[in-house]
């Protein structure tokens, strides 16, 4: 979120998919897997995207659930704790 107002939508496929990814991570294994490879630098995000049906996979995942919301105070829960 941005000053209370949600992150606008990417309009890159790249990011797109990447936005993607990380919600697809927290239900299928495979696609956590994928992006594990990718952040500990053991494949390349083109190889990982290369491979077959994962970019379909991570978009119909992705595409069926909810972003994890972490845990913690929302934005005005955290500012009525400064003030």
């Amino acid at each position: 979120m941005i000053k209370g107002r949600p992150a606008p939508q990417p309009t890159d496929p790249r990011a797109r998919i990447a936005k993607a990814l990380l919600v697809a991570m927290m239900y299928d294994a495979d696609l956590f897997r994928a992006g594990a490879e990718m952040r500990s630098l053991l494949a390349l995000p083109q190889e990982v995207m290369a491979r077959p049906g994962v970019v379909d996979r991570i978009m119909e995942v992705a595409g069926t659930h909810e972003a994890v919301i972490p845990p913690g105070p929302s934005r005005e829960e955290l500012l009525h704790m400064l003030a």
